[in-house]
This record gives C-alpha cells, structure tokens and sequence, in this order.
C-alpha cells in the first residue's frame, strides 16, 4: 500500500489448537492454547505472500474475538501486543507445487522465506512463517541499538 498498489488479505484457515495436540511450537509447553492463521495477501489482486502463524493465547487472549474482517494479523497484533524481542530468519527458497499454486506461479519460483518469533519479557507471543514471491516482495527496516535505546533516542 505505501507503494501505491491496492493491499488486501484473505484468512484461508483459522483454527484453535493446544501445543503438542497437531501442532508444535518448540518455545512451548505441550497443552498451551495456540490459535493459528493461515493468510494470503495480495498487491492488486496479485498473491505477494503466503503467512502461516501462530499465536499464544496465553499471553494474547483477546485475539480469539478478532474476526481480521478489515485488518491483518500482522497489523492487527502490532498496534495491540507488545513484544521486547524478535528473532528473524531469513532464506531464499523455491517454491514448492502447493505454495506455487497458492501464490499463481510456476513450482520452483525464487521466494523469499522468513521465520519470526516475538516475544515479550521472555515469553513467547508470535511464531510467523512467510512466504514471499521474489520478484513481487522487498524487505527493508532499520532498528535502534541497545545502546540508543537506554539513552531514549
């Protein structure tokens, strides 16, 4: 959107499981309730990016009532959670037949694959899994040293 282009997602799956119970979530222990999304998101009607996440309901409980009818997961979780920490990884993949399918392109396509866990005050709150169209998908951020941040830079 800040590029111009019309920004849109579709909720796919939602569903509401405890840790260990057709899920696994490592930082986790086994009974805790997760609700996991899983997501397309679009650039004028284009597929840029498929997301499966995770989130813990024992530290975002509220997240349960959201419909994400007008805004994103991502969005959604930022405005509302705080989180201390994240940790980020980062790899170039193809895509496989299912991703393929589901991002309109050919199996085998360049894709940008990013893993991040949030977390606030040692507790997990987010596990997220993108899937990004290489050419259709840029990374870009910035961030403040520890340093900068005791100072209140």
């Amino acid at each position: 959107a800040r590029e111009g282009h019309v920004y849109e997602f579709r909720i796919r799956d939602r569903r509401t499981l405890r840790n260990g119970e057709g899920i696994r979530w490592p930082d986790l222990p086994d009974g805790t309730p997760i609700l996991t999304l899983e997501c397309l998101h679009f650039s004028d009607g284009t597929p840029i990016q498929h997301e499966r996440r995770l989130v813990n309901l024992d530290v975002v409980p509220e997240v349960i009532d959201e419909p994400f009818d007008i805004v994103a997961p991502s969005r959604w979780l930022f405005d509302r959670v705080p989180w201390s920490s994240a940790d980020h990884t980062v790899r170039a993949v193809n895509a496989t037949a299912e991703m393929a399918a589901l991002l309109g392109v050919e199996a085998g396509t360049a894709c940008l694959s990013i893993r991040r866990q949030t977390m606030h005050l040692s507790r997990p709150v987010t596990l997220v899994h993108f899937l990004s169209v290489g050419d259709r998908f840029s990374l870009s951020g910035s961030s403040i040293t520890d340093s900068a941040t005791e100072l209140n830079l």
